[in-house]
């Protein structure tokens, strides 16, 4: 959302994006975007302010703070600032969600509908659509889904790979709708995951799988931090559909790459790394923010890589974990070797 490393806006126990960031929804929205969020929000809920809304969505259907349970939407002080239903539509309370089906139900039908009713809505628009799916978050759902279909299997795999399943059907129902509504080939359809699978041993977490890889969630192994992702759409070239690619992406670079796309880079201050320090217009992309003292965005525009025309990744360092209470210890990967400053 903001094209910046967490360590460097220090990120806060709330998780909070400064007020002064603009964030992607916000500059694709002055590019002529009609912009949706549904799902998962963690990006502030103490102030109106720190709402999808404000921070640059039109509509907004979700939860703010990191967990809710799939069937009641519950949520409890340590993921939200008190105990109680995390539900917001827009800019007020979703009065009604908690006895209005399961989560991930909810946020199926909203998804279709961002997608149905766009047209309508926003005549000649693009459409951003950002979907933070709840599943497969913690907490473990009580009923689960679907874990019939691995009953043979352990009730940990069970109900990890029946909300994966759930997932399925939802990615399903969106690419259906958006090809009913001849959206599908002008669509870039990125899917991806923030973190690894948690391996953690507490009964109530939801447990992936990162085999071959070692460690899991809240670890700096590569089970915790490199996922796997895929890109559809009748936007991505032809020649691109069924390859893997195996370079560097790291989450920020999307905000760089949309940025892109929507021609909001007329200078191509985002085509490169390698002279970051050397582009004052990398600030232009949000002056507030530079007003403000605080750092530019250090996204790349990975498109280049993504559709063919270039072999290799402009990324070539990813940073893998920051210092809790400093900016200066820093671990990464450059050129696929480790390093730590």
């Amino acid at each position: 959302m903001t094209g910046r490393l967490p360590h460097r806006l220090m990120e806060q126990e709330d998780h909070f994006v400064p007020k002064r960031i603009a964030m992607l929804p916000a500059i694709l929205k002055k590019a002529g975007y009609a912009t949706a969020h549904v799902g998962k929000w963690h990006l502030g809920n103490a102030h109106l302010w720190q709402t999808p809304e404000s921070r640059g969505f039109d509509y907004s259907h979700g939860f703010l703070g990191s967990a809710i349970d799939y069937h009641t939407l519950a949520a409890e002080a340590v993921a939200f600032p008190c105990n109680g239903t995390d539900a917001w539509r827009m800019d007020k309370p979703a009065y009604g969600a908690e006895g209005a089906g399961t989560s991930l139900h909810q946020q199926n039908a909203e998804i279709v509908e961002v997608i149905t009713g766009h047209k309508k809505k926003h005549k000649g628009k693009p459409l951003f659509l950002y979907a933070a799916i709840q599943s497969m978050h913690s907490p473990k759902p009580e009923p689960a889904f679907n874990t019939a279909l691995y009953s043979e299997f352990s009730e940990s795999f069970a109900v990890a790979n029946g909300l994966i399943t759930q997932a399925d059907n939802m990615l399903e129902h969106a690419v259906r709708a958006l090809k009913a509504e001849e959206m599908w080939a002008d669509t870039l359809f990125v899917h991806m995951s923030d973190n690894g699978g948690s391996i953690t041993p507490v009964k109530q977490e939801v447990r992936g799988n990162n085999y071959p890889l070692r460690g899991g969630k809240r670890s700096a192994f590569e089970g915790g931090v490199r996922t796997v992702g895929f890109i559809s759409g009748g936007f991505l070239p032809s020649m691109q559909h069924g390859k893997v690619l195996k370079g560097f992406v790291a989450i920020e670079d999307w905000y760089g790459t949309f940025l892109s796309l929507a021609g909001g880079d007329p200078y191509h201050c985002l085509d490169t790394l390698d002279v970051i320090d050397l582009h004052p217009c990398r600030d232009s992309f949000d002056p507030s923010a530079a007003a403000a003292g605080l750092p530019p965005i250090d996204s790349v525009n990975v498109w280049p890589y993504i559709s063919g025309k270039v072999d290799k990744s402009p990324r070539h360092e990813i940073v893998i974990a920051a210092g809790r209470h400093s900016t200066t210890d820093v671990s990464g990967m450059r050129g696929g070797v480790p390093y730590v400053q």
